[in-house]
């Protein structure tokens, strides 16, 4: 197990990274607290079933979907994270049919840790270019 925070929020990542929705729901599970909150990308979710919606959603639009870790800084409880997501968009993506094309956004992610696990996360990302790479604009 991670010794610092920072340490979660990367396996955190990595996890949502294998594709493996089991993996990523029992992370979930294991990382975030049960109340846990995101606000991000137009979203304002809570709890374990919200988070995992949302990861079931990408994973299901980009099943070859691939976060990178590019920065990283840890301040006590919070941890802010620069990343890139690629992936392919071969299932459906917010009500509208695979295009089959390949994307690559930025993204920073600002979590909150309690006791070791994530409370909160505020994320932003080029949701509308990512749109546009694939061709949904």
């Amino acid at each position: 197990m991670a010794t610092t925070n920072s340490a979660t929020a990367r396996m955190a990542l990595g996890v949502i990274s294998s594709g493996d929705l089991a993996a990523v729901h029992t992370m979930m599970e294991e990382f975030c607290t049960p109340d846990c909150a995101y606000r991000g990308m137009g979203e304002e979710l809570s709890g374990h079933d919200g988070m995992k919606g949302l990861v079931t959603g990408f994973l299901t639009a980009f099943p070859d979907l691939t976060l990178t870790v590019e920065g990283q800084v840890e301040d006590g409880e919070i941890v802010v994270t620069r990343f890139v997501a690629t992936g392919t968009n071969t299932g459906e993506f917010m009500g509208k049919p695979p295009t089959g094309k390949a994307m690559r956004m930025q993204a920073i992610s600002m979590m909150r840790f309690v006791d070791g696990k994530i409370a909160e996360e505020w994320e932003e990302a080029d949701l509308l270019g990512m749109m546009g790479q694939i061709g949904l604009l």
